[in-house]
């Protein structure tokens, strides 16, 4: 299952799915170089960044916001 890091709250991560539903996991639990957007893989019990996935993600959202500047006047 991919997560996307929504945000932090103190010591909670605040988690979106697949689906869109958030989940709130202890930050202890996710990786100490997690941030802000990155995504999460969970398996075996444990999240991993998904770097692939996080890479797409960014790149997708920095093209989104590139055409909205450009069709914004």
């Amino acid at each position: 299952m991919l997560y996307s890091i929504d945000r932090f709250e103190g010591d909670v991560a605040v988690l979106v799915d697949e689906n869109e539903n958030t989940v709130n996991v202890a930050r202890s639990l996710l990786p100490t170089a997690a941030h802000s957007g990155d995504m999460l893989r969970f398996a075996d019990g444990c999240y991993t960044v998904a770097t692939d996935a996080t890479a797409s993600r960014r790149a997708r959202v920095l093209n989104l916001q590139a055409k909205l500047r450009r069709t914004k006047k």
